[in-house]
């Protein structure tokens, strides 16, 4: 009679504890899933990688991620401002249930600048709990998700306020070209765009080609400087991280192309010469060697870059892409592939 009062008691504890937690739990699952993922990008990602069975895909920062957007059939998933650490992560990550085929990974110096370097590897470590092959992830373990869910309210009204939102772009993209140009283009550009607000795409792929020359070229220098490697990028974990992401890939059977993805003709005249850039680059030629992957430099194919193909120093315009992303792809792989 003990036992049993005793057994009652316990399930009575667990029934106490138990259910709430799980439709808590079950609560920030739908949370999750219907007002993160859909609106935040990290979010979205990291779901991306999760339920994805594209075996071609991209990796790297925003250079790469313009310059190969809208590519069929890989699966874009660089971001901006993410260095080696962060890459190797997300490679793994992208293939832990799954073999590669055709992979490009971003191998421009930039990579391993101070900026890159200093960035480490972020929250990254921490993500990407879910180590079984589940028919479906739970999200609310997953802590690259659910670290958003204070700011849920603040993005549920940004994305469903339209009107707002929009008129707040508006404001930022006057803003922001104010800032970028200071001179006598102001006026011009903001003809181009007129007053209707376009898609960033739009604004930004006719900023770069009606900059003057000399403009071009100081705006070029400033960043050439920013993103210029480190001394002892050899020395670094980023430098290992990226080797590491290679050796993965070649190792999962994967056919690797390292892209050093396309600079606008100031930027590259300021960096061709520099002694640590192309030592860069000849390391990242070596890792090719080494692991038996095809290293591809921008320079190698017969385009030659006009500034309207650059929507600022160094990322493409959609314009830029379209005329480089499809020629990258045949020289990397041996034919040419559909954009969507």
């Amino acid at each position: 009679m003990r036992s049993s009062s005793t057994s009652n008691s316990k399930l009575a504890f667990l029934a106490a504890f138990g259910i709430p937690a799980i439709l808590f739990l079950a609560g920030i699952e739908v949370i999750c899933r219907e007002l993160l993922i859909p609106f935040d990008f990290q979010a979205f990602r990291i779901h991306a990688i999760y339920t994805s069975r594209n075996p071609n895909a991209v990796f790297g920062d925003s250079h790469i991620r313009a310059a190969f957007s809208d590519i069929y059939p890989f699966q874009n998933v660089a971001r901006g401002g993410e260095g080696a650490r962060v890459m190797e992560v997300i490679v793994k990550n992208f293939f832990k249930f799954k073999r590669p085929e055709k992979v490009m990974v971003l191998a421009s110096p930039h990579i391993f600048g101070v900026a890159r370097i200093k960035s480490g590897v972020q929250d990254y470590e921490s993500f990407f709990g879910q180590h079984v092959n589940l028919p479906f992830a739970i999200y609310a373990l997953e802590k690259g998700i659910t670290r958003r869910v204070p700011n849920i309210v603040e993005l549920f009204i940004k994305k469903l306020d339209d009107e707002r939102w929009m008129k707040g772009k508006r404001i930022e993209y006057k803003r922001w070209l104010r800032l970028c140009l200071k001179d006598e283009n102001t006026r011009r550009i903001e003809e181009i765009i007129g007053t209707v607000v376009k898609p960033r795409d739009q604004v930004t792929n006719n900023y770069w080609a009606a900059l003057s020359k000399e403009k071009r070229t100081e705006l070029a220098r400033k960043r050439s400087q920013r993103q210029r490697p480190v001394e002892n990028y050899r020395e670094t974990e980023d430098f290992q991280a990226y080797r590491r992401t290679i050796e993965f890939l070649k190792d999962r059977g994967a056919h690797v192309c390292m892209i050093r993805t396309p600079v606008s003709d100031e930027y590259l005249e300021l960096i061709e010469n520099d002694v640590l850039v192309n030592q860069v680059l000849a390391d990242f030629r070596a890792i090719a060697k080494e692991f038996g992957v095809k290293y591809l430099d921008f320079r190698e194919l017969a385009i030659e870059f006009a500034p309207d193909m650059f929507r600022n120093q160094d990322h493409l315009s959609p314009y830029g892409r379209r005329q480089y992303s499809l020629r990258a792809i045949k020289l990397a792989f041996g034919k040419p592939l559909m954009a969507k």
